[in-house]
């Protein structure tokens, strides 16, 4: 198996059974709104690399932040169960990019200076 840093990380790969993005992609999904996802994939990011890159008390330390960050999100919540309705947005704040969170299936796009996450 070859391993590279942009395709196929070592770190992410190397003696895995599942790469973590496979993982990421897999269980953020059924998270509830987009924060919720991309908080809780970093979590499983920081965790799946916990001992195959850099120090794994930092990774560790990080994946505690972000998951404190997700409980506060989880507390925050103002959504109804379930979600917007489907054709509504979400909006993330600031911004002029075009960002796709492809593990989510959906796209971010710039609407004035709101980011805006389209759910139709």
């Amino acid at each position: 198996m070859t391993y590279d840093n942009v395709n196929r990380p070592a770190h992410y790969a190397k003696g895995r059974r599942f790469e973590v993005i496979e993982v990421i992609e897999d269980w953020a999904q059924f998270a509830p709104t987009v924060k919720q996802g991309i908080t809780y994939a970093q979590v499983l990011k920081y965790l799946g690399r916990l001992w195959g890159k850099g120090d794994p008390a930092e990774n560790l330390k990080k994946a505690q932040w972000y998951l404190d960050r997700l409980e506060q999100h989880l507390i925050d919540h103002e959504e109804p169960a379930g979600g917007p309705a489907p054709g509504g947005s979400i909006d993330l704040g600031q911004g002029d990019d075009l960002l796709d969170f492809g593990g989510f299936g959906e796209q971010l796009s710039s609407t004035g200076d709101i980011l805006r996450f389209d759910l139709s």
